[in-house]
């Protein structure tokens, strides 16, 4: 499974450069760019071909649902883990106190 994440990994790394080499032609758009941005598009679209063909690798791949709430509020993705053990911690303590509270 690593070499798949590997393999997946350099083929998203290529879609992210061929998406920013898009836009940079596309931003800067003149009538003589109309090849190049036709050859990029579908570069974009064979390296989301090889993407889609690999899904069936990760079938077994599940993503908390709680990550990818927090990748849509731009946050990082590395982080989430640490913030959840903070998170169990704080109600750990909370939940420490009440029986405390509740053992007096």
């Amino acid at each position: 499974m690593s070499d798949s994440l590997a393999k997946l990994s350099t083929e998203l790394e290529y879609l992210i450069d061929k998406t920013w080499n898009l836009y940079v032609t596309v931003t800067d758009f003149q009538a003589q760019s109309q090849p190049r941005v036709d050859q990029v598009l579908n570069e974009i679209i064979g390296l989301l071909k090889d993407v889609d063909q690999m899904k069936d690798q990760f079938q077994d791949v599940h993503i908390p649902g709680q990550l990818l709430n927090y990748v849509d509020d731009l946050k990082n993705p590395q982080m989430f883990t640490r913030d959840c053990l903070q998170r169990t911690l704080e109600r750990n303590e909370e939940i420490n106190g009440k029986n405390e509270t509740l053992a007096k």
